[in-house]
């Protein structure tokens, strides 16, 4: 029996709720909205999210250790439809559908996987205009990747277009380097015509992890690090391993969200702000820093 993880949207109370994450939580769900149906709403920031659901659903948030603050939880048995990305039904009439199981069929028969699927808009079937795809299942993300680099599937954005990209998403902070590369990202770009964003999660929904970890939250802080590996940068969650110039330690920085995955590479030098968090997992601890809200930023730095 399959779970349900990042990338599978329920409906609860009027709304399309997104799962995040790949932690099996039992009869619970780590859920954000997404879609509010009355409101002719569309959810796409985390902290509007979550004041969405302070100020409608406040009993739906939690104390997890396991994130380190309050996070929405929907119980299994109170949610209405499921969607599996994997089972994306085709909206005949919309081009963009079309695109959308082209693409998907393409990736599936390179892999002969059915782990990937399509969510965001086109699995609610929502009028949308670009192309969410998730891979599930850490040998398929790496065929996907690899496929990715190796072909022209996916038509690489160009200057002007990564700059309407960020604009888009509200980034305040950037410069020529960011620019640089998310031109030369893998995950992201056109096909025929259509923006695309592809997510690679790990675990598959045979398989989601038990989350052993527990996290503290050490407050806000903005810092200089070098980067010493960047090879999990492609994965969901992204993560690289750095090393902190201010505090001469060993740190790790992680983020669920696209827009910092591909960013850095080993060697690189960078500002970045986040949430400082001390990890506790199976008796190893460590340091990482945590980028999800707008004011958060990953900068890499040119060499002189």
């Amino acid at each position: 029996m399959y779970k349900m993880i990042e990338g599978f949207i329920v409906e609860y109370k009027n709304t399309y709720w997104i799962i995040r994450s790949y932690y099996d939580f039992g009869d619970y769900l780590f859920a954000i909205p997404r879609y509010v149906f009355d409101m002719n709403r569309t959810i796409k920031e985390v902290k509007e999210a979550i004041e969405f659901v302070s100020t409608y659903y406040p009993e739906k948030l939690q104390e997890c250790k396991c994130f380190g603050r309050k996070v929405p939880f929907l119980k299994k048995s109170e949610v209405g439809r499921v969607l599996d990305p994997r089972s994306v039904a085709l909206e005949v009439s919309n081009p963009l559908h079309k695109k959308a199981m082209k693409l998907l069929s393409e990736l599936r028969e390179h892999t002969n996987s059915v782990d990937i699927g399509i969510t965001g808009g086109i699995l609610v079937g929502k009028r949308t205009s670009d192309i969410d795809v998730i891979v599930y299942g850490r040998k398929t993300c790496e065929e996907v990747y690899k496929f990715l680099m190796e072909s022209k599937t996916l038509e690489k954005y160009g200057r002007n277009e990564v700059l309407n990209l960020l604009e888009n998403r509200r980034e305040k902070y950037y410069n020529e380097l960011i620019v640089k590369r998310e031109m030369e990202k893998i995950l992201q770009g056109k096909f025929e015509g259509v923006d695309v964003y592809i997510r690679l999660v790990p675990y598959t929904p045979k398989c989601p992890q038990k989350c052993t970890r527990s996290i503290e939250k050490l407050g806000t802080i903005t810092t200089n690090v070098t980067i010493t590996d960047s090879s999990l940068s492609y994965l969901y969650p992204c993560s690289y391993r750095a090393f902190d110039n201010k505090s001469r330690k060993e740190i790790t920085i992680t983020s669920d969200r696209g827009r910092f995955c591909e960013i850095l590479k080993p060697g690189d030098f960078a500002f970045v702000r986040g949430e400082l968090e001390r990890v506790n997992d199976e008796g190893k601890t460590f340091l990482q820093l945590y980028l999800w809200d707008n004011e958060h930023f990953l900068l890499p730095i040119e060499k002189q």
